[in-house]
């Protein structure tokens, strides 16, 4: 017994060395953006549509973080828990999007776009943000709370799923990265890949659906915990959505008053309760 626990044994320890390193490059870049997105709002070359002292530049380490240190426990505690990767994943992806983020404003506010590296950064900025936002909205309620698919069945809705996500984010790769593209070639992926979100967002709560169904009780549970947070983000998304639309005429809830602290407090509390749900209840 000794000779096949061992090597488990070791595993699980080099996989906790692991979680901690992503762990503590998550909270490293997330302290960097805020050095410099403190630097960059400090000068009066900023472009006027740029808010580093936003409510959402504020809140996104801690969500950014939740999630990381929620991932990590995961994966250290219920090895082959894919929950545990999506939300060290989405934790991870935040902060390298707000440190590009961070850094392309400096370096243009602060150095007149010299910097090495601003032209990746800008780059990544225009579409890194959908990949956590993909994995929050459909992947972690898909594969919640044991990290599979509700059944056989739903296998090929996943396959069908992460192969429109690849077209659209090819599309969106096209886009940041071309000087010039005919209109039509923007808006038709642009419009493909808000299909895909929205395919995502209906895809999401129907396969909790399904599990809930065929479940045990512990896993109702769980689900449960997980659906009221997982709502609570969906009915604040909404709302903004439209009551943006109407007020402001734009659909952008990152950057205005009250949406910008309930969305990344709606996600902290997504974060947190998949933790206490995947620990309480198994």
């Amino acid at each position: 017994m000794a000779t096949l626990t061992a090597p488990r044994a070791m595993v699980r320890r080099y996989t906790g060395w692991i979680v901690l390193g992503l762990v503590i490059i998550t909270v490293v870049l997330f302290g960097a953006s805020s050095g410099l997105l403190t630097a960059a709002g400090k000068s009066a070359s900023l472009s006027a549509n740029f808010a580093p002292d936003s409510w959402f530049y504020r809140l996104t380490p801690v969500y950014g973080q939740a999630f990381a240190v929620v991932g990590a426990l995961i994966i250290w505690r219920r090895p082959g828990n894919r929950v545990g990767l999506v939300a060290m994943a989405i934790g991870l992806l935040w902060a390298v999007y707000l440190f590009v983020n961070a850094y392309d404003a400096a370096s243009v506010a602060l150095h007149h776009g010299t910097l090495p590296g601003t032209a990746v950064a800008a780059f990544l900025d225009g579409w890194l943000w959908s990949v956590p936002t993909v994995l929050m909205i459909f992947y972690l309620p898909f594969l919640f709370p044991d990290g599979e698919p509700p059944s056989q069945r739903w296998v090929p809705v996943l396959r069908w799923v992460t192969g429109g996500l690849i077209v659209g984010a090819t599309g969106a790769l096209i886009i940041t990265s071309a000087t010039a593209l005919p209109k039509g070639v923007v808006g038709g992926f642009s419009t493909f890949f808000e299909a895909m979100l929205v395919v995502c967002a209906v895809l999401a709560p129907a396969s909790l659906i399904a599990r809930y169904r065929h479940a045990t009780l512990e896993v109702r549970q769980q689900i449960k915990w997980f659906a009221l947070a997982y709502l609570a983000l969906a009915a604040v998304s909404v709302v903004g959505f439209f009551v943006n639309l109407v007020v402001t005429h734009s659909a952008a809830l990152t950057f205005t008053p009250i949406f910008e602290v309930l969305i990344p407090v709606a996600m902290i509390g997504v974060a947190v309760t998949v933790g206490l749900a995947v620990f309480k209840y198994h």
